[in-house]
């Protein structure tokens, strides 16, 4: 897997969890993806023994106290490394202690240390657990299901004790069971998503709901968590689909960033669900036009990896190494579309999108998407769609404010 889409995908995991982590290649960092770094470096202090697991999900726990979890890439030597997170509601002294001592650090600076324990986040075991098979599910399209396991860092009698609390009192609660919570499930809709096969894709999110979180002390915030999730791998099957990481991590931010918005469960739906659609039909817009010629089909990928730019043919013949003339020819006969209205056509897409879901001004739309005035973006728009961008926004942003 390339880098940038290992980044993608593991990205928005790391976002929400709100703590440290590092991508590494083989046993080097390649990058840092903190949201809240602390003075001390939690990741590579664990790196050491965490690089060495065998299992493409694995974690480890310190002193019955801290947990870290890491992901393989199966198919290249990424891994990603995340945490700490605290796996208890309050620690002895002789605790603290004991993790200064394991990371060398002085234990003079003992209360600084217990401040900055308090700032980490917490995460009941179960709920790790969860986290790091969803992100594992995102890297290599496998169900993983973890246990606590044998080894010396943590007692194991009373961690066993306390997990099997957690998850006695979740079950107690009877919630329903859904499909769409099943891994077979995901795994549908990703690869709906990833052949753009939108007639399937609605038929499997027709008339269901995300998950019904009853059990959870915050719905909402359950729901929410699992849209990320959710959105994080359609994402990785748009990817997959063919669609470039640039475009489909923007998808990925723009739907997190409603999701995060939503004030109610049917709000959340409303947006993952949008979300999955699009990238469904971003994948669509782009196998609709795949040829039996990589030469088109090259020239297709360029156009959609740099709708922001100035795109001719000659751009794209100077990518592609070859003749303006002989790159609009072959487009032609192998799509049946002249190049210039392909490229206004896919421009004119993302602006829908952009007229839809955001805010942005027409000037601002038109100057994102390098048209050489408004003027002309909007006699473009109104060619392609037979309405103003103006009244497209009026009707279609409505209707998704409205759902």
């Amino acid at each position: 897997m390339d880098s940038k889409i290992f980044e993608a995908i593991v990205k928005p995991f790391i976002d929400l969890t709100r703590t440290e982590a590092r991508i590494y290649q083989g046993h080097e960092v390649l990058k840092s993806l903190d949201t809240k770094p602390g003075e001390v470096d939690q990741v590579a202090l664990a790196a050491k023994s965490m690089l060495t697991l065998k299992h493409n999900c694995d974690y480890m726990i310190l002193q019955s106290t801290y947990i870290f979890g890491i992901v393989f890439d199966k198919d290249s030597d990424l891994s990603v490394i995340f945490g700490p997170f605290v796996i208890r509601d309050s620690l002895k002294d002789e605790d603290v202690r004991d993790l200064m001592i394991k990371f060398d650090l002085d234990l003079v600076y003992v209360d600084g240390f217990k401040e900055f324990i308090s700032s980490l986040p917490k995460m009941s075991i179960p709920s790790f657990f969860n986290l790091l098979s969803g992100m594992n599910a995102a890297v290599n399209h496998e169900e993983v299901k973890l246990s606590l396991k044998e080894t010396e860092t943590y007692d194991l009698d009373s961690l066993n004790s306390a997990y099997a609390e957690e998850v006695k009192t979740i079950e107690q609660k009877e919630a329903p069971a859904h499909p769409e919570n099943t891994f077979d499930y995901e795994m549908k809709v990703m690869e709906c998503v990833k052949e753009g096969n939108f007639r399937s894709l609605f038929q499997i999110l027709s008339d269901t709901n995300l998950r019904n979180p009853e059990y959870s002390t915050d719905p909402l915030r359950d729901y929410k968590d699992r849209a990320i999730y959710f959105i994080t791998l359609v994402t990785h099957a748009a990817m997959e689909g063919g669609l470039d990481p640039s475009t489909a991590y923007s998808i990925n931010s723009l739907y997190v960033q409603q999701v995060e918005a939503c004030e109610t469960q049917p709000a959340v739906s409303q947006a993952v669900f949008g979300g999955i659609k699009e990238a469904c039909n971003k994948v669509y817009s782009i196998c609709k036009y795949n040829t039996d010629n990589p030469t088109v089909n090259r020239a297709i990928s360029f156009i959609n990896e740099h709708l922001r730019e100035k795109i001719n043919s000659k751009s794209i013949a100077k990518e592609l190494h070859l003749a303006p003339g002989y790159i609009s020819m072959r487009f032609k006969k192998k799509t049946g579309i002249d190049l210039p209205t392909f490229i206004n056509t896919q421009k004119i897409n993302e602006a829908k999108r952009l007229l839809t879901f955001t805010d942005k001004s027409l000037s601002d739309i038109s100057n994102y998407l390098s048209f050489s005035s408004q003027s002309y973006f909007q006699n473009i728009f109104k060619k392609i769609t037979g309405i103003t961008p103006k009244k497209y926004r009026e009707k279609y942003q409505k209707n998704n404010d409205d759902k």
